[in-house]
């Protein structure tokens, strides 16, 4: 199981997977967030991959 906290306190940027936990989606939704560019936050994308700021979710959730 995920410890959200340690998630948040100790990473930069979450991956795809671990960010959907946080928000208790699937991360098929986040995906399309960055495709359609409609979502409540924006990845950064690092070599291919997407990365999703700590610091926005946590802004996001009211936890900053």
């Amino acid at each position: 199981m995920i410890n959200i906290n340690d998630l948040l306190a100790t990473k930069p940027a979450l991956t795809t997977q671990d960010a959907a936990a946080v928000f208790g989606l699937k991360p098929q939704t986040l995906r399309k967030w960055h495709c359609h560019r409609n979502g409540l936050l924006q990845p950064i994308v690092l070599g291919g991959r997407l990365m999703w700021s700590t610091a926005e979710i946590k802004r996001l959730l009211g936890v900053a």
